[in-house]
């Protein structure tokens, strides 16, 4: 009898926990479209788009790209075969039709071809809008400061952070020109541990 016991208190627990992960995937959620109003694809060329930020005037910024470093080596080729660099696109919602194009990013001390982009922020003051992005690079996480240059649809890269507390960001929230938040999605980067702090709530 205290064997059934045990078996049953064991079996909920783990249904419980196959039903909290199921619910924690989002896979039985269902978005209803009623504000502003129907929706519509965006044509563009780049792959792994991860975040977007919006400015008042409706010029808004994409990250595209993304490659986590956690990635398996299948991902990183069809990255390379498909040229999915990383790139900010600027799209305007006064102009949807005109879809999405890419912003030059300039600056003698870029890496361009380690360029990962997740997580992005923007911070506008008078006419000057700086950008901070999370850059998932070969070498680890950083954190790019960019100015947005929008009559030259550009961005010039100002500053790259890095930190031993930038570990596997996820986002990025300005709350001033020269400060931000960010958040680290896992302490493990790889392995067992790592597949556990998926995993477990």
């Amino acid at each position: 009898m205290i064997k059934k016991a045990i078996a049953a208190v064991i079996g909920l627990l783990i249904i419980q926990f196959i039903v909290k992960f199921l619910l924690k995937l989002e896979l039985f959620k269902h978005v209803y479209n009623h504000t502003p109003g129907p929706c519509r694809i965006v044509h563009g060329k780049g792959i792994g788009y991860e975040d977007m930020e919006t400015l008042p005037n409706g010029l808004t910024l994409i990250t595209s790209g993304l490659v986590m470093p956690i990635a398996s080596s299948t991902v990183s080729e069809h990255r390379k075969k498909h040229n999915g660099k990383g790139r900010i696109y600027l799209f305007d919602f006064n102009q949807p039709d005109k879809g999405i194009e890419e912003l030059t990013i300039v600056g003698d001390q870029f890496n361009h071809s380690d360029f990962g982009p997740g997580g992005i922020s923007l911070w506008k003051d008078k006419d000057k809008v700086a950008v901070m992005v999370v850059n998932h690079g070969s070498a680890g996480d950083t954190i790019e400061k960019f100015l947005f240059i929008a009559k030259d649809k550009q961005l010039k890269h100002v500053h790259t952070y890095r930190d031993p507390t930038i570990h596997m960001v996820n986002d990025v929230a300005m709350d001033s020109e020269y400060s931000f938040y960010f958040t680290n999605f896992a302490y493990y980067k790889s392995g067992l541990f790592h597949v556990l702090e998926a995993v477990l709530p």
